[in-house]
């Protein structure tokens, strides 16, 4: 069986943030779904006025998500919870994927839920937008 690479649900965020966060982390081989429930990872909108709060909304609700804020108004992005290096860092294609990366991708329990589910059966990502995968 293939091994999928990270995968990630993109929280709301602006429509050009969100392409190009799409096409990033899909030519990268991350896997979009639709619910932090089964995903590894989340990027929120760092501009967002209540940015932090929903990162401890998801944090609470699942502990082993990584969540990444992306700022479309600056260059930079910033990692939430106890493991995530403090501040904000240069937002790069590089540093963009490093911070995916952090997520236990391999062995977490996403990834395990996502093996133990069908391709046909995962949600399509985007579903919300009233998008279907390409």
């Amino acid at each position: 069986m293939e091994e999928l690479g990270p995968s990630v649900v993109l929280g709301e965020l602006g429509t050009i943030l969100r392409a190009g966060l799409r096409v990033v982390l899909t030519d990268a081989g991350c896997v979009l779904v639709a619910h932090p429930a089964l995903a590894d990872a989340a990027l929120l909108d760092l501009d967002a006025p209540a940015v932090g709060e929903r990162a401890r909304t998801l944090l609470a609700a699942w502990p082993g998500l990584v969540v990444v804020g992306c700022s479309a108004e600056r260059p930079v992005l910033r990692c939430f919870g106890p493991a995530a290096p403090p501040g904000e860092r240069a937002l790069s294609v590089g540093t963009l994927l490093d911070a995916v990366g952090l997520a236990p991708a391999w062995e977490g329990t996403a990834a395990a839920r996502r093996r133990a589910c069908s391709r046909a059966a995962r949600p399509a990502y985007d579903r919300e937008q009233g998008e279907e995968p390409g």
